[in-house]
């Protein structure tokens, strides 16, 4: 087989696998870089093929894909190599350090584990605080306009015997924009004393639990999830319009007295509600739990 074939072959079966497992839900697209990192493997195949005469024997070429493809895969799902994450850290911007922003954008671009996103108390000096461990994740924050915008994001992946635990708390007195892009994870956002006038949430499988308040005169909300449980608890007066889209195997939407019109459930008197919430779902195979509160 001619070097120049087998290298386009190799980049495509790694590429290709790596994509899939991202899809599944076993990382996101951030922790790709971490195993191009091992690119200088392309040179010594190079090398190897060019002792060779500028061809590789195809039991080689068979046996460095089958090689290369489990180590990508030993990758996705068991980690990559690291220390144990026994020191954690916590982060915080203050109120004092950014004092005329008017609204909140986060980004939490994660792996997989557990997240926990709550509410600081009002008097807090604080705009937004967060607790993980401290050499698997970095974050940024910078103005936008009027808006306080923070990316946290996991560096590294973790062993599986690493418990990988985020822990989030944002300010009360900022309308937030919220977006959580994940593989594998259970999640907890308590969202119920914050405004939230966008929610984009992208996970794996696990166990979503969503819960939004009534500060919001609007609240836009995008789920993509995969196999697993997702509930979502709102305020008793917002009017809810909900589209479907996956394949949810159980669901209590037609037990909530909403108007059903193809895959959308709307609330009655939807238009003239002074609060509504837009849900959008595409969920893999799994529950779907609507809670009012």
């Amino acid at each position: 087989m001619r070097i120049s074939a087998f290298l386009l072959s190799l980049i495509l079966v790694l590429g290709g696998l790596s994509a899939l497992f991202v899809n599944l839900g076993f990382g996101s697209w951030s922790m790709l870089w971490r195993w191009l990192e091992y690119w200088p493997v392309l040179l010594i195949v190079l090398g190897i093929g060019i002792f060779l005469g500028g061809r590789i024997p195809r039991w080689l070429a068979i046996s460095l894909v089958l090689v290369l493809a489990g180590g990508i895969t030993a990758f996705f799902l068991f980690g990559a190599p690291g220390s144990t994450p026994q020191e954690r850290t916590e982060v915080s911007v203050l109120r004092a350090d950014f004092p005329t922003v008017t609204g909140g954008k986060l980004r939490l671009d994660l792996a997989g584990g557990q997240l926990h996103l709550t509410t600081l108390p009002t008097t807090s000096d604080y705009w937004w605080q967060g607790d993980w461990p401290a050499q698997f994740t970095s974050s940024q924050t910078h103005v936008e306009g009027d808006s306080l915008v923070t990316r946290i994001s996991q560096t590294i992946r973790s062993w599986p015997n690493e418990k990988m635990d985020w822990g989030v708390r944002l300010s009360p007195e900022l309308p937030w924009s919220l977006e959580v892009q994940a593989g594998a994870m259970d999640a907890n956002l308590d969202l119920n004393s914050l405004a939230v006038t966008h929610l984009r949430l992208s996970t794996g499988a696990g166990r979503v639990q969503v819960r939004l308040g009534h500060k919001a005169a609007r609240t836009d909300v995008h789920i993509d999830t995969g196999a697993g449980q997702l509930i979502v608890t709102l305020p008793a007066e917002s009017a809810l319009r909900v589209t479907l889209d996956g394949g949810i195997t159980d669901s209590n939407l037609d037990r909530l007295g909403l108007i059903k019109q193809g895959n959308t459930y709307i609330s009655p008197a939807y238009e003239e509600a002074p609060r509504k919430v837009n849900l959008h779902l595409h969920l893999g195979v799994g529950q779907f739990q609507l809670m009012r509160a």
